[in-house]
């Protein structure tokens, strides 16, 4: 059975690396480790009260990301045109 806790630094644990802010899940007997070092602390049992700063957290729904723009430059109107020649 594995416990889960939140890291408070970064940190590497096994073959994983973990930023703060992370779910850090470890066997119980590891886990003590990581919070006796204050690399972790255990995640809270306690039910959310629904209060949330958006309703799409209340409703489950996933936030979107802001629609990317395009950066690309505009095609030419006619790539086989010759290129100007230069002045010299």
């Amino acid at each position: 059975m594995k416990t889960l806790a939140i890291a408070l630094d970064s940190f590497a644990h096994g073959a994983r690396m973990y930023i703060a802010g992370d779910a850090v899940e470890a066997t119980p007997g590891d886990m003590a480790d990581l919070i006796k070092n204050g690399l972790v602390k255990a995640e809270d049992a306690a039910p959310q009260t629904g209060v949330t700063d958006s309703q799409d957290d209340l409703l489950g729904g996933e936030k979107m990301a802001e629609e990317v723009q395009n950066k690309m430059e505009a095609a030419p109107a006619n790539k086989a045109a010759p290129a100007p020649k230069k002045k010299h």
